[in-house]
């Protein structure tokens, strides 16, 4: 049980970021965050640039609802601002770019009943 359980955990560890390509319109950043190799919460930029191997992370609402968590690089990280909408690339549990939506639209496109009304 111990070497099929071990081998079931590096099977899911090497295909989670594989798959299919999608685009997902109207993806909402909920949070972003990011960790060190020892799992510890990293708050500031200067402890993001002086940690050991950090892992970038971005929790968002897809356009059919549901919450998803993808790992991300920095680059990403830092384009993908809190509350902001825009064009999301996935492949797995990857988030490859985001694109964030330019200019006021104050309709809500998703459909989230946690959105304020503009005014």
């Amino acid at each position: 049980m111990i070497v099929g359980g071990l081998g079931y955990g590096l099977y899911v560890e090497r295909t989670q970021n594989k798959g299919p390509r999608q685009t997902e319109p109207n993806f909402r950043v909920l949070s972003r965050f990011c960790l060190d190799k020892n799992f510890q919460l990293l708050i500031s930029d200067i402890d993001i640039e002086l940690a050991n191997k950090p892992k970038f992370y971005i929790r968002g609402l897809l356009e059919n609802g549901l919450v998803g968590e993808f790992e991300t690089t920095i680059e990403v990280f830092y384009n993908a601002g809190e509350g902001m909408l825009g064009e999301a690339n996935l492949q797995g549990k990857w988030l490859g770019s985001f694109t964030p939506y330019i200019g006021g639209g104050s309709e809500n496109p998703i459909g989230a009943e946690w959105v304020l009304p503009p005014g």
